[in-house]
């Protein structure tokens, strides 16, 4: 490959470069107590939304207020410390339902808790939190719950 190739093969790949910039949902840690942890700065924030710490943790929000946001803290192992930066997802939390799922015991980050390794392909998304079908949607009671 001569020089002439070599450049022109860089600007084929400078070309496709996506530079366009992302805007990022920061804010800072006010306060953490028993796993609730109040954020400010996450203005974009939305109720059921995953968000990050520095430390790799994660978490839920799930309180919305004027100034701030509540924060489940869903890792157990967190060092998670007032002034830590939490950064959003724009992720609402939830699982890929498959069959590698059939029989399993994952926690709400999909991460395994029956010691064996897990690896989902494929499948569904379904949000943690979701809307319950109508009532006229629903299939009518056909079993009674107490049996004679």
């Amino acid at each position: 490959m001569d020089m002439q190739d070599f450049l022109k093969e860089i600007e084929k790949k400078l070309g496709s470069v996506d530079v366009t910039p992302k805007a990022k949902n920061t804010g800072e840690v006010l306060s953490v107590a028993d796993g609730i942890i109040t954020a400010s700065g996450l203005s974009d924030a939305g109720f059921g939304e995953e968000v990050e710490f520095e430390d790799g943790s994660r978490g839920l929000v799930f309180n919305l207020d004027e100034d701030h946001v509540s924060i489940i803290l869903l890792s157990s192992l967190a060092q998670i410390v007032e002034g830590s930066k939490v950064t959003t997802t724009g992720r609402i939390l939830g699982v890929n339902a498959s069959e590698s799922l059939m029989g399993r015991v994952i926690d709400p980050l999909q991460n395994p808790l029956d010691g064996k390794a897990l690896k989902v392909t494929g499948g569904k998304f379904y949000p943690l939190e979701r809307i319950a079908p109508g009532v006229i949607a629903r299939q009518p009671v056909d079993t009674p719950l107490k049996q004679e």
